[in-house]
């Protein structure tokens, strides 16, 4: 999420400054909207909670500025692109979701805890 983020950041900025190919607006949001991928990486990857919520959140606005950004740049809405676009963001958020799982466990783990929170169902 972060590389993704960081990414998306600076192909909206570079487009501002120098191409001017879409409305300054369209890259401002896509900035804005990408650098929240920035601190939603962050809280994923430290187990705070907000964090898959907001990662979620840019994702979406990411893909909402992005069917925009196609119909101005191509014309139309390349179906398969955001396709790619939408799955590639699942993936990211099944991934982070399995990861902060799985740092849940292993934190319960080494706190001598077995991560059920109901013993009666042992």
């Amino acid at each position: 999420m972060l590389g993704y983020g960081i990414y998306a950041a600076g192909w909206s900025l570079v487009d501002l400054l120098i191409r001017a190919r879409l409305e300054a607006w369209a890259d401002m949001t896509t900035a804005a909207t990408a650098l929240l991928l920035v601190p939603a990486a962050v809280l994923i990857r430290a187990g705070i909670p907000g964090g898959l919520p907001l990662g979620l959140a840019a994702l979406l606005g990411l893909q909402a500025i992005s069917l925009h950004n196609s119909m101005h740049l191509y014309g139309e809405i390349q179906v398969w692109t955001e396709a790619g676009r939408a799955a590639f963001g699942a993936v990211v958020m099944l991934v982070a979701a399995a990861g902060q799982r799985d740092e849940r466990r292993r934190t319960a783990r080494d706190d001598g805890d077995d991560g059920d929170k109901d013993e009666g169902t042992r």
